[in-house]
């Protein structure tokens, strides 16, 4: 497989250039846009230096439509054989679809009512913390945007935090654990949608071995009893 892949492409440490490029864009915290934007411009010129008889035409199509690889090895074809833009179209429809509802959901205020409802109903360390972590499972199942599903619910609870004087570090873990972790399991979440996407894997399949997301949570909610503990000791 090594002697093929050698054989029928450019292997060479100067295709890292543009993931090195990322990485350091990152590290100078460059917008996700331009940066995604000069990493795909450096891979162009990287392959434009390695076969100047290519044209700009055949270039852009391997944007939009993806490559195709034609080597004697099945499992080579199938590695390195991926779409282009064009194959994201429908994970990208779906998502702003998904968004499209959240803001729906969040401009009529109808998440800002149910968040409130479920806070005057709280009491105690254990019930917060289960009222915040199923808050933002909830935020995530109806807007499928973890950024909101951390947002909105952290807004809503921090006072109720503080009233318990709890430190803002628990509502940070609950945050995290219950609002970015879940919504990798969520199907029509961005997370959701676009390892499905990836990796051509229906949702419904790999759920059940996405242990962490609802291992965390559950961890997530056994922490408020801990804290019960430490605040009666």
């Amino acid at each position: 497989m090594l002697d093929q892949l050698q054989n029928n492409f450019w292997i060479s440490p100067w295709t890292m250039l543009p993931v090195i490029l990322l990485i350091i864009l990152a590290i100078f915290k460059v917008p996700a846009i331009p940066s995604l934007g000069l990493g795909a411009l450096s891979a162009v010129i990287l392959g434009w230096i390695h076969n100047p008889n290519i044209s700009i035409n055949s270039i852009t199509e391997l944007i939009m439509n993806g490559f195709v690889a034609h080597t004697p090895n099945k499992n080579i074809n199938l590695l390195l054989s991926k779409g282009g833009i064009s194959s994201m179209l429908t994970s990208l429809a779906l998502i702003i679809f998904a968004l499209a509802l959240g803001g729906l959901l969040i401009k009529f205020n109808i998440i800002g009512v149910i968040i409130t409802k479920i806070e005057e109903s709280v009491k105690g360390i254990v019930g917060l913390t289960i009222s915040a972590a199923l808050t933002c499972i909830g935020v995530n199942l109806l807007v499928g945007e973890h950024y909101l599903a951390i947002i909105l619910p952290g807004e809503s609870f921090k006072e109720a935090f503080d009233h318990h004087n709890l430190p803002r570090t628990a509502l940070t873990r609950v945050l995290n654990d219950a609002g970015a972790a879940i919504n990798a399991v969520v199907p029509w979440s961005v997370s959701g949608v676009f390892i499905a996407g990836t990796l051509r894997v229906n949702p419904l399949d790999f759920i059940p071995f996405a242990i962490f997301p609802f291992l965390v949570t559950v961890l997530c909610i056994l922490a408020g009893f801990v804290n019960v503990i430490k605040k009666k000791a």
